[in-house]
């Protein structure tokens, strides 16, 4: 390699002068083909790490979400499920789920797409939850020992303008 080109285009094999090129985060723009290059190793960590994050917020142990039934129409038989992490109102039969534990067992790059700035990270956790209904409430310490379960996470990213991971997307 010549003396000051210190930089090799895994697109177009140019060799580039890092003075000389135009740096993004951990990114670098080749001018001879117009494309840039991530560096694959440190993309790959914050990616995974920023999934892992994801995952644990989402699944925080503690929290709990409720699900109940609600009429779309007086006069049909239609009905639409309302979730959230609110319990409804006293009139209101529903059911609930709580994580009781969330671990990260793994993540890794399942797609990438560095020209479009698309990726998707695979993170396997395991997930024990409890749940039941609401005449179960009084008993919920009896379900303080569930045996986790194994989920498959994919949390869909997207990288803008400035070099930034952004969650575009997340399922099970």
């Amino acid at each position: 390699m010549s003396e000051g080109y210190d930089l090799d285009c895994r697109w177009c094999d140019s060799k580039n002068n890092s003075e000389e090129v135009e740096f993004r985060c951990d990114d670098w723009y080749c001018p001879s083909c117009g494309q840039w290059n991530r560096q694959p190793d440190e993309v790959d960590k914050k990616l995974c790490s920023l999934a892992e994050n994801y995952v644990e917020y989402n699944y925080q142990v503690g929290s709990r979400s409720y699900a109940w039934e609600v009429e779309d129409d007086a006069s049909s038989d239609d009905v639409s499920v309302v979730t959230s992490d609110l319990r409804p109102d006293d009139g209101e039969d529903y059911s609930w789920q709580e994580v009781k534990s969330c671990q990260i067992l793994s993540s890794e790059i399942n797609e990438r797409d560095d020209n479009t700035g698309e990726y998707c990270v695979e993170v396997s956790v395991l997930i024990a939850t409890a749940s039941g209904r609401r005449d179960d409430e009084p008993y919920e310490d009896a379900y303080e020992h569930v045996t986790p379960d194994l989920h498959i996470i994919y949390v869909h990213f997207e990288c803008d303008e400035e070099g930034d991971f952004c969650v575009v997307g997340f399922e099970e």
